[in-house]
This record gives C-alpha cells, structure tokens and sequence, in this order.
C-alpha cells in the first residue's frame, strides 16, 4: 500500500520477497531458537576482551590485569560447566552429541580467543596460565554418567590447546609450541602424561 511505501522510505528500510508470511516466521523462530540452544556468547563481549588482551600484553605494567582477565573468564567456564548443560546423564542421541559441543564452543570461546592473542603476540610469560587452564579443564574428577559425556568434558581444554597453539603457529614460535606439547600432565592414578598425549585429537578420549 501507498501508507506501506512511504513508511519503508521514511525509515530506509528494505523489502524482502518472502513465499508466505507463516513460512517466512516460522524460519525465524527456528534460527533465533538455535541461536538460543547454541547458548551463544555475546559477540561485542567477546570482541572486547580481545582487545583489552591486546592492550595488556603491549604493557608489562597491565601484567596483573591480563592475569585477572583470564582468571575471571576461567572462573565463568567453571560455572557454566557445573550447569544443568552439562550434566553427564540422560539419554544419548546424535542431537544431545551435537547440543553438546555446541555448549562447549560457545562457553569455551572467550578463552580461546583469549589463548590465541596470547600464542599470536605473547612473550612465552603466558604459558604458565596456558598450562594451569590446560590442567584445569583438561584433568575433571570421576563421575558417573554416560561415557561419551564424560568424555567430552575435557574438550574445552582441547580448544584451548588449539586456540593457543595456532596462535603460536602464527607468531612461528615454535619453541614455545615445542614447550607447550611436552609439558607435563598429572592424569588418573597420578599418571604422567604430555599435554599432546592428553588433550591431541588422536589421543584424546573424547575425540
């Protein structure tokens, strides 16, 4: 209608050709339910912190801020993890796997892209707190549930290890890369492993 016209014009807005109203919203609701069930990160948050971790490590004098940075956002995950999204029964479906790791990426995602500044620009100061994450997220007490959930609870450290590592891929640090494959983790029944042994795709359990 000409009423129609005139408010698109006055707005700048744009006109999309859809087949029918009722298919059109019920795509919608369909990707803004994913979007939800993905539990995804805000995006400007996220963007954030990844300037506030390019900003500290430029300084030694922010090196207690960047330290609080990660110790805060590692904190979070270990909240998000204790949650009902995360809990180790249930009844396993293709759907609950993909849901699953869905959660896992989107809690674990400001760290990562926290560790891969880190690996990209840092000084090799940093792979101490790499380590304590990796420890941290990689080694989960004993519990009861379904095996492949038990499993995949040391995924967000297996994306950390990446997120980091190809940082240092890209920075061609490959001392440090070096360091970080070999270094020593405490497993089950005081078992001593190297984070590759561990956390690598090929070894992993969940992988």
């Amino acid at each position: 209608s000409a009423v129609a016209t005139d408010i698109i014009t006055r707005r700048a807005g744009k006109v999309i050709g859809i087949d029918s109203a009722d298919k059109f919203f019920e795509t919608l609701a369909r990707l803004v339910s994913g979007q939800a069930d993905a539990k995804k990160q805000n995006p400007r948050s996220i963007e954030l912190m990844v300037t506030s971790t390019k900003r500290y490590l430029a300084k030694p004098e922010f090196r207690i801020q960047l330290d609080e940075l990660i110790g805060d956002e590692a904190r979070k995950l270990d909240r998000l993890l204790r949650t009902p999204d995360f809990a180790l029964t249930g009844t396993f479906s293709k759907e609950l796997f993909a849901q699953r790791v869905a959660h896992f990426e989107s809690a674990t995602e400001p760290l990562v892209r926290i560790t891969g500044v880190l690996g990209r620009w840092g000084t090799g100061a940093e792979l101490r707190s790499i380590t304590d994450l990796l420890a941290q997220f990689g080694l989960r007490e004993s519990a009861g549930g379904l095996n492949i959930l038990i499993n995949l609870r040391a995924y967000p450290a297996v994306l950390i290890l990446y997120g980091y590592g190809l940082g240092l891929l890209a920075a061609r640090r490959y001392a440090d890369l070096f360091k970080l494959f070999s270094f020593p983790l405490v497993t089950e029944r005081d078992s001593t492993t190297t984070v590759v042994g561990h956390l690598f795709l090929g070894t992993w359990a969940g992988g």
